[in-house]
């Protein structure tokens, strides 16, 4: 989206996925993807996590939250969100809008 800052996350030669970080009204929004080949290997949640925690430090973010949104179909990705601390705030269409309280 206009205004993103996007980041390619490599390990060696190896691409393992890309984050977007963007504002919207003051608050963080994230999208991110995880590498294919790497998709149902256990480490999306650290993928997250630590995509999270780098935008917070890059961009200097001291809000209460952050927020994403999902397709209701992507099952595993909705896992993996809830499973970092992300809660279900809104639904709209077949997009479910996430936030994480950081505080």
């Amino acid at each position: 989206p206009k205004g993103s800052h996007g980041y390619a996350v490599y390990l060696g030669e190896k691409l393992v996925g890309i984050f977007e970080y963007y504002t919207v009204d003051k608050v963080m929004e994230i999208a991110l993807a995880l590498n294919p080949e790497l998709v149902g290997k256990g480490l999306g949640k650290e993928f997250l996590l630590q995509g999270i925690e780098f935008g917070i430090n890059q961009f200097k973010y001291e809000k209460e939250f952050i927020k994403l949104e999902v397709d209701e179909d992507n099952t595993s990705a909705i896992k993996t969100y809830l499973g970092a601390g992300f809660s279900e705030y809104k639904r709209k269409h077949k997009n479910i809008y996430m936030k994480k309280y950081l505080k």
